[in-house]
């Protein structure tokens, strides 16, 4: 196992891990932001037709 990814294993095995971890990725950032309605429908309108401009 490469050394890197066994240290990591072990330390998400300590007690510590999860309040590191949300002490780096809070789990309620500060500002929640609102979604803006026209992206939104952009969005909802490239869902509904399978549109994916990624793979063009």
């Amino acid at each position: 196992m490469n050394h890197w990814t066994k240290l990591s294993i072990e330390y998400a095995n300590q007690r510590s891990y999860l309040d590191d971890l949300f002490q780096v990725y809070p789990t309620i950032p500060e500002g929640i932001r609102d979604i803006d309605e026209t992206i939104w429908a952009e969005i909802e309108k490239a869902f509904k037709h399978k549109n994916k401009p990624y793979l063009e």
